[in-house]
This record gives C-alpha cells, structure tokens and sequence, in this order.
C-alpha cells in the first residue's frame, strides 16, 4: 500500500502544477511596461515542499517578476492555504469485488474494502394465485416482486331498465365471482302493446331492457275482422285482431237461422235444412200432417193414408260397475197401420256430449270420461266414429203386428254415476211396404 500511496504522488504533482492559485495584488513596477502597474498574484504547485509565486500584470500580462519565485507551502489541514497543494493520497477503487445477501449485492474496493454500491438483482420468479389475484415471488429469496389481478372471462345478466336514459347489466367473472354493472344508452321506438281486450299501451319502447322509458299512455284497439265460421251448434265466431299491437282473439254470435223448404224424408216424415249464413246447418223433421184432410201433407205434399205405426219411446240400458251393459228387453216397433210397413232406415245420433265409436271397441283401451258409446241393434252395429251413423234397416212388419228390437252397447268407463243420461237418439225411418 506504502509503494501505490508514493507512486499516486508523484502523478498528483504533475498534475495539480496545471491548476495555480490566482488572488488579488497591489501594485508594483512592471519590467515590460517600465512602469508600476497593478498586477494579479498566484501560486503555482510545484512540488511536496514548495509553490512558485507569480505577478501578472494587468496591462501586458507578463510576470512583473520576469521569473518563478519559489516559496514554501503553508500548510493547514493537509493541504496549502495558498496554492492548494495537498499531500492527502485517495485509494483510487479501481479494483472492487461483490458480496451477496439473497438478492441483495454489496460492491467494496478491493483494496480499501469501502463500500462502493449496493442494490438488489432478484432471478427467476414463480407465480402464485389467489382466485384472480397473483402474487410474483422472486425463486431465491422469497421477496414479493409484483401483484396485481387477472379475470378470466365473465357472464352477463340481461339488461334491465336503470333510468329513463340508460339501461343497465350486471357481469361478474366466472371464476371469482368479483363484478359490477356496465351501463348504456337506450335505443327506443313508438311500441304498441297488448293490455286487455279492448286496449294497448302506447310508450316509447327500448327493445335491449324490454321496458318503456318515460310514461305511457293507453288507446282502443284498431280492429279487423274475419269472416263467421261455424263454432258449435248454437254459436258461430269471427276473428279480430289489431293491427297496431298484435292482440288477437275471437267474437262470438248465436246463429241465425233461415229455414229450408220442406221435403219428403219418409212414410211419415218430412225434412228440411235450416242454415246460418256462417255455413253451419242443422236437419230439423217433421210428421206428415194433413189438417185440411185433402190426402197430402200440409208441409212437403206427401200422398197421407192411414199410417199409424208406434215405436219406442226409450230404450233403457244399465251398465255395472265392470263396464257389462244390460239392456231392456220390452222394446218393440208396433205397426197399427193399414198395410205393412218396412224399417227402412235407422239413424244414431249422439247426445250430450257422447261420441259413436264402432261397436267391436275394446273399451278397456280407451280413457276414463272419454263419453263413447258403440251400438248395435238388430243386426245393424256402428261402424265409424261421430256424432251420427245410419244403415238401411228393411225390417218389414206387417199390419197390427210388431217386431221386438234387442239391442246391446259398449261405453267407455265412467268415474262418477251417470243416472238418466241421454247418451243417443235412435231415428227409425218407417215407410210403406212395397
């Protein structure tokens, strides 16, 4: 150490002789300008022991003194008061090396071991997660080194209305949970809506919140309507809807009834077809009357002579608890006419509700209230399913005699008593013999 602090020495003298020290003089005669001029002092280092003293005048700039005069330092603290020579040797660090703490570095001279810097250089990181949160921690040395959050993707409510001018929607991270609303503005038209069955309500209407935005106001329906079409046997109905809001629904009426012309249906009756400008018809009959005794019937025209035949008023049937139908056995056609008379057709109607199905249905298959019925009387057995059915009978029963009926039916299973319902209407179409 003595030999660098020597050899760093000897290069500070070559160095501090550039920088003198220059303060203020008085006068003194100049041996350039033979005169007395006023002059500048300074003291140039130049060396361990001495200075040089020079007198530069103001008006040349030559040294009044024409020479260096040598002077001995005075010296305070280490250093010269007047030239600034100083004989302290710093160490000049060139050489340091480093110290680690974790991730913590310390650099020292090599040779004065000061400390020169210090800082900290973390490596390699991992990563740690808390729902969305991450926590980044250096490898070595634990340090926490960043933080912050990451959301994954996120789910959105509907939008719903938040105020007159914006709607709003609420989402949330699908795998925190952590979320907030967004908002925005409506996009709003004039929008009818359905209110009841004469009114609709009139608004300005944003389709995004499915809401009105302001107040509202209510007018009448603006209707169209359709055509009557048939709808039972007592009402037809017609379509009405509005054109503004969409409501739609139906319009009831009660037929109206314009009666047919009589014709010749059988020996004893007549018919005609009553119908309704809605295109629903009923068939009403009618006995052969002839009041006016001229042999023809008042209404349709039909040759009258005596005709007088009876038939069943009921036709009673019992059905038990396991679905077996029993039926009565006094049922008879009795001919009182003139002449033989022939069942020539048989007519079923249902009633009530009832509907014909044919006579083979398994009625174990089919529903509880289902209100079916199938048939059969003589020889004849429904067939279809409706609310009617007729067959050609041409049973011939001859003057003052009569012929029993014996007839069966299948229906369908009841949860409750049905006691003295109609179920069907027999017609039985009598006429002449041939």
């Amino acid at each position: 150490m003595k030999t660098f602090a020597k050899r760093l020495a000897t290069v500070l003298l070559a160095v501090v002789c550039m920088f003198p020290t220059v303060v203020s003089a008085e006068s003194a005669h100049c041996g350039y300008c033979y005169e007395t001029c006023p002059y500048t002092l300074e003291y140039e280092p130049w060396g361990e022991n001495v200075h040089c003293i020079r007198w530069w005048c103001s008006l040349c700039g030559y040294d009044q003194n024409m020479g260096c005069n040598l002077e001995d330092h005075t010296m305070s603290g280490g250093s010269c008061t007047k030239c600034g020579y100083s004989d302290i040797v710093e160490c000049p660090h060139d050489v340091t090396y480093t110290d680690w703490d974790g991730c913590d570095w310390y650099e020292y001279c090599n040779d004065c071991d000061e400390l020169m810097d210090s800082g900290t250089s973390h490596g390699s990181t991992y990563t740690e997660w808390s729902g969305c949160d991450w926590y980044e921690y250096c490898r070595d040395c634990d340090e926490l080194m960043d933080s912050g959050t990451s959301h994954g993707s996120y789910s959105y409510s509907a939008w719903e209305y938040y105020n007159t001018s914006r709607h709003r929607r609420y989402y949330s991270c699908d795998d925190c949970g952590e979320g907030s609303y967004t908002y925005g503005s409506h996009s709003s038209t004039t929008e009818y809506t359905s209110y009841s069955s004469s009114q609709h309500t009139v608004g300005s209407y944003c389709s995004t919140c499915d809401s009105y935005v302001g107040s509202t106001s209510y007018e009448s329906h603006d209707f169209t309507y359709g055509s009557w079409s048939k709808y039972s046997s007592s009402q037809h109905r017609r379509s009405v809807s509005c054109s503004d809001c969409g409501y739609n629904s139906y319009e009831y009426a009660g037929h109206s009834l314009t009666d047919g012309t009589w014709t010749e249906y059988s020996a004893t009756q007549h018919s005609r077809t009553n119908s309704c400008s809605c295109g629903y018809s009923i068939m009403e009959y009618g006995s052969h009357t002839d009041t006016d005794n001229d042999g023809e019937c008042d209404y349709c025209g039909y040759g009258m002579s005596y005709f007088s035949v009876t038939v069943p008023a009921v036709m009673m049937m019992v059905v038990s608890e396991t679905g077996e139908v029993t039926a009565a056995t006094n049922a008879v056609i009795i001919n009182n006419s003139s002449a033989a008379v022939v069942v020539s057709d048989v007519t079923i109607l249902s009633a009530d509700g009832w509907t014909i199905v044919p006579y083979e249905t398994n009625m174990a298959d089919e529903k509880v209230n289902a209100n079916l019925i199938g048939f059969r009387i003589e020889n004849i057995r429904t067939t279809d399913y409706g609310d009617s059915e007729s067959f050609t009978g041409n049973w011939t029963v001859d003057s003052g005699d009569e012929l029993p009926l014996a007839y069966d039916a299948v229906v369908s299973a009841a949860s409750h008593v049905i006691t003295n319902e109609q179920v069907l209407t027999v017609i039985f179409v009598i006429e002449w013999a041939a």
